[in-house]
C-alpha cells in the first residue's frame, strides 16, 4: 500500500442471476458511500483524517446472493475500470485487483 486516501470502485455483474445485499465495512478507513442497483455496486470508501493510509487490509466486503432461477455456470463480479484510487497529493493509484466469481452449481 503506497498510501491511499480514497477509494471509488464500481462492481458490474449480471443482474438477472445476481442480487447485491449488503456490505461490510473493512478495517482501514471510516467513511463509506455504497449504492447497488441492479447490475452495478458503487462503493465510495475514505478516511475522516485528511492523511494517506498505508495500512493493510479489507477494504470492504460486498454479499451478494443468487437469484431463484438463475441458470447454473460462473458469473463474474467485475471491477469495472471507472474505478479510481488516490492519495492525498491526488496521484491516481493503479491497484492489482482480480474480478470475482460466483458458481452456481
Amino acid at each position: 500500500n503506497p498510501g491511499i486516501l480514497a477509494v471509488m470502485f464500481i462492481f458490474e455483474f449480471d443482474a438477472k442471476a445476481i442480487e447485491y445485499v449488503s456490505y461490510e465495512k473493512g478495517d482501514i478507513f471510516d467513511e463509506y458511500d455504497v449504492n447497488g442497483e441492479a447490475g452495478k455496486v458503487s462503493c465510495i470508501i475514505s478516511s475522516s483524517q485528511l492523511k494517506d493510509s498505508t495500512k493493510n487490509g479489507t477494504l470492504i466486503t460486498l454479499q451478494f446472493k443468487v437469484k431463484d432461477g438463475a441458470a447454473k455456470g460462473d458469473y463474474t463480479i467485475k471491477y469495472s475500470s471507472e474505478s479510481q484510487i488516490s492519495n492525498l497529493n491526488e496521484e491516481w493509484i493503479k491497484p492489482q485487483i482480480s474480478d470475482g466469481k460466483i458458481t452456481v452449481k
